[in-house]
């Protein structure tokens, strides 16, 4: 049925919202010899844009930029780039730098070669080698060098770092908040402990934030004319507003979760949490889960609503699991803890646990065919192969928790008096190893373009 359902969606929407922000062509296109002088130069993008400093560039020979007026055409997606004379014969460069709509900065650039109408075999588009004058060695170096994009490994790999805390704190601080409310049966001094995991969580997402930010500076400003200009401009747009919300949402948590209790009405003398008295860090939350809408690709696929609601139930499905599993290991590994309270907060979490892998990959489903431009997608890129990794590590989760569902907790249940829970210690800690490096490639994920 959910197949069924994806694929109907992705028949229904249309082939241009599922495209990402990527270079089409040019005029003149690169490589191409043109045999009189070049009053424009139009470039074409897949979707909409917005340009990064410095913006689309024309170079000569030597790699300089000559003075040219830029402007869009096309809202955003074709911009005519007009020198202020006509380039005479030589060779040149285009440089390029635009922001996609969801704020992945890309660069790239082409070079065309305008000749002098009375040489032989002028005009021809894809020209043999010794069929004109090739430039200076000096000269073709020059250019090249210029058009070279600036290594940015290294703010990707920070801001891959931030992201991955961002994830981590936004789904075991809200898992967290909602297994308290609808799974766990402990001592007071048990549920102060898990109240701890969500100001912690809110305190990781507050870090994670300030490093995306620091790192998306780094981004911006690599290879712009004036760097110190990306300080704002890293908060100019959705990621940055995410950002700044994640960062909102993780003080929430951080320093709004109180201790609060209501009596288990199933076991005397122990209690559940409520969230009467941690309403603001159920805000953070909320804000946190936003401002990971805002960094994903929801921005650049449609259909808007459609990304969006699917994109909500994944985050709050993810974080039931993994939260969960988080608040069950630390129960556990606690040298007072106790094996009734553990069960009974374990055969509560398992039907949590088990919706919460249906909704998690209907909607994971549905968003990776709304995102794959094409099914080879799957192998042919980063993106793909990340998501297969992601798949895969989901899945031996999967099994690992139908084997507590279908084993461990109906055992716990025929023993409820004196369970053995050690199966259950090692399976927990698995999962919780698992799903830590889901969280991780779904950081990486989000840095990449199918």
């Amino acid at each position: 049925m959910a197949l069924m359902f994806a694929a109907a969606v992705i028949a229904w929407a249309p082939d241009g919202a599922r495209a990402h922000l990527n270079f089409a062509d040019s005029s003149p296109s690169g490589g191409s010899v043109v045999d009189q002088p070049v009053t424009q130069v139009t470039l074409r993008f897949t979707k909409m844009g917005t340009l990064r400093d410095p913006g689309i560039r024309l170079l000569d020979a030597q790699g300089e930029r000559i003075a040219a007026q830029v402007e869009p055409a096309s809202e955003g997606a074709v911009f005519v780039l007009t020198p202020d004379a006509p380039l005479e014969p030589g060779r040149y460069g285009v440089a390029w730098r635009i922001a996609a709509p969801d704020a992945h900065p890309k660069s790239g650039g082409f070079t065309f070669e305008v000749r002098a109408p009375d040489v032989p075999g002028a005009g021809a588009a894809s020209p043999p080698a010794d069929a004109a004058s090739p430039p200076t060695p000096d000269a073709g170096d020059a250019l090249d060098e210029a058009l070279a994009p600036a290594s940015l490994t290294g703010p990707r790999l920070v801001r891959g770092v931030g992201r991955a805390l961002m994830y981590a704190g936004t789904l075991v601080g809200l898992g967290a908040l909602l297994f308290l409310v609808l799974a766990t049966s402990a001592t007071r001094r048990v549920i102060s402990t898990q109240f701890g995991v969500v100001r912690t969580s809110g305190i990781v997402l507050m870090g994670g934030a300030v490093v995306a930010y620091l790192a998306r500076v780094w981004l911006l400003g690599t290879g712009a004319d004036d760097p110190w200009a990306s300080l704002g401009d890293a908060l100019a747009d959705s990621a940055g507003v995410g950002m700044a919300l994640a960062f909102a949402g993780g003080a929430l948590m951080a320093f709004t979760a109180r201790i609060a209790y209501r009596a288990d009405p199933d076991r005397a003398g122990r209690f559940r949490g409520s969230i009467r008295r941690a309403r603001l860090a159920a805000v953070g939350a909320a804000l946190a889960v936003v401002a990971a809408l805002l960094a994903g690709h929801s921005q650049a696929v449609g259909p808007t609503w459609l990304m969006w609601s699917m994109d909500i139930v994944h985050i709050v499905a993810a974080a039931v699991w993994l939260g969960g599993i988080a608040l069950l290991v630390g129960m556990m590994r606690r040298a007072d803890h106790d094996a009734a309270d553990c069960a009974v907060s374990t055969i509560r979490f398992s039907s949590l646990a088990s919706a919460a892998f249906v909704l998690a990959g209907v909607t994971g489903l549905v968003m990776a065919l709304l995102i794959l431009p094409t099914a080879s997608a799957l192998w042919t890129t980063t993106w793909g192969v990340l998501l297969l990794v992601k798949v895969a590590l989901v899945a031996v989760v999967a099994v690992l928790g139908a084997w507590n569902h279908l084993s461990v907790v109906p055992r716990l249940r025929a023993a409820s008096s004196d369970p053995d829970i050690t199966h259950l210690r090692g399976t927990a800690i698995a999962e919780a190893a698992l799903l830590a490096l889901v969280v991780i490639v779904t950081a990486a994920l989000v840095a990449f373009s199918p």
